[in-house]
């Protein structure tokens, strides 16, 4: 009998083979020996930005134009190995009412890229690599590598600092592409929330940023865990937002219905949030990802134990403040919110109160006090989003005769989303969404 032994070359090995053909080349280029450079692992998409030159004359999708200006502004000049022809992966983007394909988000792979940036006078060489372990049951993913003289290693890092600081803020998706976050500096201040919230939720988050010291010093872990839940379109997502706005944090989410999203991703992720902090972590929709009820299994790969072995972890996660949400509280299994640590304030957003909703169509609709008293009764049990809808189908009404808004078509707007609302109710035999709203935030402490 012949016994074989088959082992696997470790990751960094094979992703150091991948680069093993293109090395006369980097030589000439960086005009030193390969044994004088170092090899960086950055995650500025530099080659992305060689990929939105190279497909100009195709439509790109606008955000990834968006994303890509400073990086292109800080690049000079660009030069392909020679005879190489670049592999760019092209994922279409579908206009939503036709599904027709309006344009093309790139991602670059494989093929190396000599980038002379602005600022220095050596060039770097930028090269996505294949990263396969087989720990992980040989799933894969690309790392970006920016190859440089050692010589000229400050020079790059001072010229990358300035590209980070004007790049525009990105929320980095684990199991999707990564989103742009707008910059709304006021976005706390423009919020409409019942004022108990308001301040259960900012002041504790914004005062955890300014007591690090405090933390430390009584030996009290640097991280924040927040849990907010209640009926969908009451400000949970808007508050998240805000969050997100502060300076200086790295912001990171995961799409858990993602077929490459599994529980050693999500471990992973997490201690890439730990190296990156200050770091904000949102994970939503627990209760349907993670539901209570043993007859409902999820369909996503990260499993309950292994979601819990991830926030609990060997390494504490300092600077790191996770943000769950769910629609239902109960539906979530009791390990996710009773032991203490994993979520510090669990905060329940329910449909606005009386005052609120008052407030809302005096900023929104731009009503008088008098105005906008008269809107509470008529909403009675409305959540934000049904207010929101109630102002736009009041637009629409104004539309049709070239008018401003008035508080004529507020009522008449708000009297046709009930009747729509209750209709629904008597075909699915649900609630409608409007329920008793004097009920002041409730909030647990852990």
């Amino acid at each position: 009998m012949t016994i074989m032994d088959i082992r696997f070359a470790p990751a960094v090995s094979a992703m150091r083979e991948y680069v093993a053909p293109h090395v006369p080349w980097i030589e000439r280029v960086l005009g030193v020996a390969f044994g004088e450079t170092l090899t960086l692992e950055l995650d500025t998409p530099l080659a992305s930005a060689v990929a939105v030159d190279v497909l100009k004359d195709i439509r790109i999708e606008k955000d990834t134009i968006e994303r890509m200006k400073p990086l292109k502004a800080a690049i000079n000049r660009w030069e392909l190995p020679p005879g190489s022809s670049p592999r760019i992966m092209l994922a279409p983007v579908h206009e939503i009412r036709t599904g027709e394909v309006t344009s093309w988000m790139p991602a670059w792979y494989e093929c190396p890229v000599a980038v002379w940036l602005v600022g220095l006078s050596a060039p770097v060489i930028v090269v996505n690599v294949p990263y396969t372990s087989p720990a992980q049951g040989l799933s894969s993913e690309w790392k970006n590598w920016v190859i440089c003289r050692r010589s000229s290693l400050a020079d790059l890092m001072t010229v990358m600092a300035e590209v980070c600081s004007a790049h525009r803020r990105e929320v980095t998706v684990l199991g999707g592409p990564a989103q742009l976050l707008e910059d709304e500096s006021d976005v706390w201040d423009d919020l409409i929330l019942d004022p108990e919230l308001h301040r259960l939720v900012r002041k504790d988050f914004e005062s955890f940023f300014a007591r690090e010291e405090w933390f430390r010093k009584h030996r009290l872990p640097f991280k924040r865990g927040y849990l907010f839940y209640g009926p969908p379109g009451n400000g949970k997502t808007s508050v998240i937002r805000a969050m997100a706005n502060r300076p200086g944090l790295s912001l990171f989410s995961v799409n858990f219905n993602s077929e490459d999203v599994s529980d050693f991703e999500v471990m992973e992720l997490l201690d890439q949030a730990r190296r990156r902090a200050p770091a904000l972590l949102v994970l939503e929709d627990l209760d349907r990802i993670l539901p209570r009820e043993s007859g409902k299994e999820p369909k996503v790969q990260v499993s309950l134990s292994g979601f819990l072995n991830s926030l609990d972890g060997l390494v504490v996660q300092q600077g790191v403040i996770i943000v769950a949400t769910a629609n239902e509280s109960s539906q979530l299994d009791p390990a996710i919110i009773n032991r203490p640590g994993r979520f510090d304030r669990v905060i329940e957003f329910q449909n606005p109160g009386p005052a609120v909703r008052a407030k809302y169509f005096q900023k929104i609709g731009g009503l008088a006090e008098e105005e906008s008293t008269t809107m509470i009764d008529p909403t009675n049990g409305f959540s934000f989003a049904q207010m929101k809808e109630t102002y736009i189908l009041a637009g629409q009404l104004a539309f049709e005769e070239e008018r401003d808004i008035t508080i004529f078509d507020l009522q008449q707007a708000t009297a046709v989303m009930r009747d729509q609302s209750m209709n629904a109710r008597s075909v699915r035999g649900a609630k409608p969404g409007f329920c008793a709203e004097e009920n002041k935030p409730k909030t647990r402490i852990s």
